[in-house]
């Protein structure tokens, strides 16, 4: 599995519980409430190879393929992923592969003429993007597919955050269960964040430069109060449905 899809699932999910009398300075730490990625060009990488150090979870490389020698080798110590540019850009599975051999780990794509072949990589991760406008069968014929996580296109762009803005990310997090992704704008507050992670937002997308923005927004997450509620998701990219709903027609049916 894609270790940035890992991370992704861990976020949010308490610390774990050690067995004994071990003092709490030893414990495991939590995860953090929200997983933080940092959006960077290819181009702005090659030039400034220190922007790979952004305080983020991974980078997502926006670049046209194939991406510059100087960015990869910039990348060599750092969980990363592309989505190629222009948008909306196809990808092929020999482009899939040779991302995967330069150490990339996953992929964002947006058009429906991606190779079908791209989502057969169990070790890559798949992301694909949805906006509010995608219409509720590409979101039921998405179920039975190996996508990992969805982004929320075309992200926020205004500040400060607003209820039209959550209303836009809901109508499509409502509709799906896969872990979810939103491009957040640059000026975005703690109490922005916080109710990014109320909806259930799973990692929340920076753009860099500055290397500040991503410390800014990892502070924010790091100060996060606890969410009373735990979130709930399911498996399945199904409106409307959940697990328990399966179970119960499956008791019913050995009744």
């Amino acid at each position: 599995m894609s270790r940035f899809i890992e991370i992704l699932e861990k976020s949010g999910e308490p610390a774990p519980s050690r067995l004994g009398f071990a003092p709490a300075v030893s414990r495991d730490a939590a995860p953090p409430q929200i997983a933080l990625v940092a959006r960077v060009l290819a181009e702005d990488l090659a030039k400034d190879p220190g922007l790979a150090e952004a305080d983020a979870a991974a980078l997502l490389v926006g670049a046209e393929y194939p991406i510059p020698e100087a960015a990869v080798q910039a990348l060599e110590d750092r969980l990363w992923g592309v989505r190629l540019s222009p948008s909306p850009s196809t990808l092929t599975v020999e482009q899939a592969q040779a991302l995967a051999k330069q150490g990339c780990d996953f992929v964002v794509f947006e058009s429906m003429d991606t190779e079908a072949a791209v989502l057969n990589d169990e070790d890559m991760g798949k992301i694909v993007v949805l906006t509010a406008e995608t219409d509720e069968e590409t979101v039921r014929a998405l179920a039975g597919l190996s996508v990992d996580a969805v982004l929320f296109g075309p992200g926020i762009r205004g500040e400060p955050l607003t209820v039209s803005d959550l209303v836009a990310v809901q109508k499509v997090r409502q509709n799906v269960g896969r872990l979810f992704l939103v491009e957040t704008p640059d000026g975005l507050q703690q109490a922005d964040v916080e109710a990014m992670r109320n909806l259930g937002v799973d990692g929340l997308i920076v753009n860099v430069p500055p290397l500040k923005r991503a410390s800014e927004v990892k502070k924010a997450i790091a100060s996060l109060p606890k969410r009373q509620a735990q979130r709930d998701r399911t498996n399945a990219l199904v409106p409307g449905a959940s697990m328990k709903d399966y179970d119960s027609e499956d008791d019913e049916g050995e009744e």
